[in-house]
């Protein structure tokens, strides 16, 4: 992604499996004609009524969770509480983390978001998802190393 996405439309309600492992996602209506970038996890942050929020969003298919072909938009956000349904919102991805990829269990999802958002305990809201994109990167050499 060469440059940063930015995405419109309307929370609803998707399957609800999130919510079971504390992990809930607002699943974003994007707009009509709206085009979907590449596939993949971004860091993102979502402005909805005024505020803006840290997120963690996959783009794509969710082979953890089913098989459905079906792209959807789906971000965690951090220390979001609250009712998003039917809200309009706007969706900005910031940084791409890494490719969509199936994991074993839906706990391994929220562990994963877990290191996704490690960084984001900085003040900064601007500055985080460069911050996230970054410390990611590092975790990945590191890993690969």
């Amino acid at each position: 992604m060469n440059e940063k996405a930015r995405l419109t439309g309307t929370i609803v309600h998707g399957k609800g499996l999130g919510h079971t492992v504390g992990m809930p996602t607002a699943n974003l209506r994007c707009d009509e004609g709206s085009a979907l970038p590449e596939a993949g996890v971004y860091a993102s942050l979502l402005e909805v009524d005024g505020q803006t929020y840290f997120g963690v969003t996959n783009v794509g298919t969710r082979p953890s969770v089913d098989s459905d072909p079906t792209p959807t938009v789906e971000t965690f956000l951090l220390h979001f509480t609250g009712d998003l349904y039917n809200c309009r919102v706007c969706l900005r991805l910031e940084a791409y983390l890494r490719p969509v990829r199936r994991m074993a269990s839906l706990d391994e999802v929220r562990a994963q978001n877990g290191v996704e958002l490690f960084p984001l305990t900085i003040e900064n809201r601007e500055e985080a998802p460069a911050a996230i994109a970054a410390w990611y990167a590092r975790a990945s050499r590191e890993k690969r190393a």
